[in-house]
């Protein structure tokens, strides 16, 4: 199993990295912005993506679609820390398995993982 995680935030990479290679031995990378990501995605399939809403170069919800687009099964995951009714919507709309508030939950977020897998 592969998942990718796109933040901004170096320590919130690192620490959803750590959870999901160290904690649940999933395969991870990682991605600071929407491009660098975008790029991964058409190299490699991740079973699980948890997205930002908030990314230097692009909102999480256009990455969202655009992931969609190339791999219809990678289930979705939103995070933000600025959460809104329209992102919310929006992320539901696009097809986003989850949206979460930040700070986020370890176990919540282990929990999210296992269910997209199973």
């Amino acid at each position: 199993m592969r998942i990718l995680v796109v933040d901004e935030d170096p320590p919130t990479r690192a620490t959803l990295a750590d959870i999901f290679e160290v904690d649940m031995g999933y395969r991870t990378e990682t991605a600071s912005t929407g491009r660098e990501a975008l790029r991964k995605i058409e190299q490699q399939f991740y079973n699980v993506a948890l997205l930002d809403v908030v990314l230097p170069d692009m909102e999480g919800t256009e990455l969202l679609t655009r992931m969609r687009r190339l791999h219809p099964t990678t289930y979705c995951i939103i995070s933000t820390g600025f959460a809104s009714t329209d992102s919310s919507i929006q992320a539901v709309n696009e097809g986003a398995f989850a949206y979460i508030e930040k700070p986020l939950d370890r176990d919540h977020v282990q929990a999210l993982v296992r269910s997209a897998l199973d």
